[in-house]
């Protein structure tokens, strides 16, 4: 099982997405992946079988069959889960966590890596989740996710990128 741990924004919504006209958004909520976006996690998804575990703070906000649904009219073609975990508790004094966010997500990610031993696991975020290596890439919250890359998508599973 191949897992990518994935962000929405500022990977998948992007200034593209919030210069789109409301009556382009999601059921008048939320605004449109970034079609460059899209087109590289379809192609990642079907080069290494992904699955997708939700670590954006929509799953706070949201219910799974909304963001199912939301995936789909954005056409992304694997529906996505919740990351089962979550350490908002431990981390909300802001003083002494000013990188709370940063912090939680790694935890979470940890733990599911723990719990479910995946093959493999990419994750992309545009928070700074370093600590795992190759196996993150981050992205510009202005650009999301682009084609620039994917060199560092396919290293993280030991193959070099085709196109």
């Amino acid at each position: 099982m191949n897992i990518l741990f994935l962000d929405i924004d500022g990977v998948l919504i992007t200034e593209w997405s919030n210069l789109q006209p409301r009556n382009a958004w999601f059921k008048d909520f939320a605004k449109p992946f970034s079609p460059e976006s899209v087109e590289v996690i379809n192609q990642i998804i079907e080069q290494f079988d992904l699955q997708i575990v939700l670590t954006s703070d929509w799953k706070y906000v949201f219910e799974l069959k909304h963001l199912i649904e939301f995936f789909e009219f954005n056409n992304i073609n694997v529906k996505p889960k919740l990351m089962p975990y979550d350490y908002r508790g431990e981390f909300r004094d802001r003083v002494k966590f000013p990188n709370y966010k940063e912090l939680r997500r790694t935890k979470e990610i940890s733990t599911y890596i723990t719990e479910f031993r995946p093959s493999n696991f990419l994750i992309i975020d545009d928070l700074d989740l370093s600590s795992f290596g190759k196996n993150f890439v981050r992205t510009e919250p202005e650009t999301g996710l682009t084609k620039q890359a994917l060199s560092k998508i396919y290293a993280a599973f030991g193959k070099k990128n085709s196109i």
